[in-house]
């Protein structure tokens, strides 16, 4: 806004003036050109977890039933769900056919929808094998490749970690470790340390979201990633920006650079209810107003790149 204000009085100043100095017209253009692109590029991150994606892509209606909506609300990032269940049963992510229905939806939602990022979900590196496949296949093309590998494996999760919980006999006896936290922590550690290994030296982000890890894990987090979403599932907003604020203590004295973003939930047991008598763009506001009043917390020292929302079939549709 301030820029396209700047941009027109500008404008006017040298056609009342008539100035009409090719150089300096010429410098004019050439500012306003990267004033615009400095601030197309610094915009924060508004994202989306999509679930159910699985019966989206490859589905006209739906595909612009998901993109407008998200359009509509300022949405520019994506985080895709059911990447790998598409990939083995109906669009293979590696093969010329699989890949040129991710790459018209990608393309569809950057170039027509102003998404920015497109990101997608996996439990363990190898979920991003067929991802980097395809990101070759597109030749890591702006509009048409996938941005951010993001790992989801709630290794603080008791339910999930324990013998006979899905991880445990997922992925955990299976690969040698441990059905507890420490275990658990260990195969997840690894996954970031593998996905590194996999982004190479391309402008793909490793990404992963944390509810309750302890201090000496989220510092180890920090060194293998390039952003961390951390969940502040809450029934309200009171005293949100305080939940768990050990998270961003240990962030802000070691790790200010990291790129970090909260996430909120409008599941019915989350904001869902709170967020039939409010606007989604309420919460951030109040969250980051919060967070300045907190006196153990230095914005300064923290890299908030945004804020994210869980998740698309619950998100009010008529605000």
């Amino acid at each position: 806004m301030f820029l396209a204000i700047y941009q027109n009085d500008l404008y006017f100043y040298i056609m009342q003036n008539k100035i009409v100095n090719k150089n300096f017209l010429l410098y004019v253009l050439l500012i306003s050109l990267f004033s615009t692109t400095n601030c197309v590029n610094s915009q924060s991150l508004k994202g989306l977890y999509v679930d159910d994606f699985y019966n989206i892509i490859g589905n006209q209606q739906n595909e612009d039933k998901l993109l407008t909506y998200a359009q509509s609300k300022g949405f520019n990032y994506l985080i895709l769900y059911n990447t790998t269940s598409i990939h083995r049963n109906k669009y293979p992510l590696d093969s010329s056919q699989g890949s040129e229905v991710w790459r018209k939806f990608i393309l569809k939602a950057k170039s027509k929808y102003g998404l920015q990022k497109i990101g997608v979900v996996g439990e363990k590196a190898a979920s991003f094998f067929p991802v980097k496949k395809y990101n070759q296949i597109v030749e890591y093309n702006e509009l048409e490749r996938i941005d951010v590998y993001n790992l989801e494996f709630e290794f603080w999760n008791k339910r999930l970690f324990e013998d006979s919980g899905y991880y445990c006999n997922t992925y955990l006896h299976k690969f040698g470790y441990e059905c507890n936290n420490e275990g658990a922590f260990k195969f997840y550690l690894l996954q970031l340390k593998e996905m590194q290994k996999l982004k190479g030296k391309t402008s793909v982000e490793i990404e992963t979201y944390i509810g309750n890890p302890s201090d000496e894990q989220l510092a180890q987090i920090a060194k293998v990633t390039d952003r961390v979403l951390i969940h502040y599932y809450r029934e309200n907003t009171d005293n949100m920006a305080s939940y768990k604020l050990n998270r961003l203590k240990v962030l802000q004295g070691k790790y200010p650079n990291l790129k970090i973003a909260p996430i909120f939930s409008s599941r019915e047991n989350h904001l869902g209810p709170w967020l039939k008598t409010h606007q989604i763009d309420e919460v951030h506001k109040v969250f980051f107003h919060q967070l300045k009043l907190i006196k153990e917390i230095n914005l300064k020292s923290l890299n908030f790149d945004g804020h994210i929302w869980y998740r698309y079939s619950n998100m009010p549709k008529n605000k």
